[in-house]
Parts: structure tokens; C-alpha cells; sequence
């Protein structure tokens, strides 16, 4: 995984260059179907933890700092879209992802005929992800913690030191 992480902060990709490559080094060991539904969930507790991050530090900054009604509203607004968005990436996963995209895919003409061999990887890789979210929930949460704990580390020591030691006055023309 450090590896993949490497390539991402590295790459210009919004954290996506380095997928391939974890998928690749895990394929040997695991194979890739394995590979796959790993690195998906992992994809999805760090969006998760991220979001709950942004949340805390939203609800930090609009308490402690004097922000314009505007502003404070269009801030709930986008974490509203936000977790929106992460309720409905939860429900798709928890349905099926792979195989209705590749189903998607399909009905391309040109796409039709090299789709076909992945469908039954595709369905697999479904599966597994249906078994992880319906049996292993507080693995899923453990993970989601760890991401949390990983994004506070990120952030902890350029920012929470000085957060409340001056007195910012942040005047914002809306």
C-alpha cells in the first residue's frame, strides 16, 4: 500500500494514480479479484474518514471563528452533498458496482465484445464486496477509524498548534 500511496501524493491524480499499482503488487499475493475488494474498501473507509473530518473541522471552524451566515450556510450545504454522496456510494457498493458498470460498458458497441470476459470476475468481486459490508461491519468501522486517526495525523501538527493562539480576524465580503 505504501507504494500505491507514494505514486498518489506524488501524481497529480486526486489520489487515484497509485490504485493501479497497489492492485498490481497485491495481485501476486492475493490475486487480483482479492486485490480489488480490498483496495475498494479501503477507498471507501478513507472517503468516509475524510468526511467525518471535514465534518468536525467545519463544525470547529464555524464555532470558534466568526463566520457570515452565507458562508456558514454554504459550508453545511456542501457537507450535506457531501455525506449524500457517501450514503449513496455505500448503497451501491453494498448492491453491486462492478458488474452494473460493466454492464454499462457493454452496451457499447465497440466495448460489447471485451467486456464480456471480465463478467464473471466482475460479479465475483460484487460478491465478496456484499459479504464484506453484510458480515463484517466492525471491521469496516475499525477501518474507518484507523483512516480517521491517519487524516488527523496528516493535519495535527502544521495546524492544531496554533488554531486558538491568536485571535484571527477574518473578514469575509459575501
Amino acid at each position: 500500500y505504501l507504494a500505491g500511496d507514494c505514486v498518489n501524493y506524488l501524481v497529480p491524480s486526486g489520489n487515484l494514480a497509485g490504485e493501479p499499482v497497489k492492485a498490481a503488487l497485491l495481485r501476486e499475493a492475493w490475486g487480483m479479484g482479492q486485490a480489488l475488494t480490498s483496495i475498494t474498501v479501503y477507498k471507501h473507509a478513507e472517503l468516509l474518514a475524510q468526511g467525518i473530518f471535514m465534518a468536525g473541522g467545519t463544525a470547529i471552524a464555524l464555532w470558534h471563528f466568526d463566520v457570515p451566515a452565507p458562508v456558514a450556510l454554504a459550508a453545511v450545504a456542501v457537507l450535506g452533498a457531501l455525506a449524500g454522496g457517501l450514503l449513496g456510494l455505500t448503497w451501491v457498493l453494498r448492491r453491486g458496482t462492478y458488474l452494473p458498470a460493466l454492464n454499462r460498458l457493454s452496451a457499447w458497441k465497440f466495448l460489447a465484445a471485451r467486456t464480456l470476459r471480465y463478467r464473471a470476475a466482475a460479479e465475483a468481486l460484487d460478491g465478496r464486496l456484499r459479504a464484506f459490508y453484510r458480515y463484517h461491519g466492525p471491521r469496516f468501522a475499525a477501518a474507518t477509524s484507523l483512516c480517521l486517526v491517519a487524516w488527523g495525523e496528516k493535519t495535527r501538527f502544521p495546524i492544531f498548534p496554533n488554531l486558538f493562539r491568536y485571535k484571527y480576524d477574518l473578514k469575509v465580503d459575501v
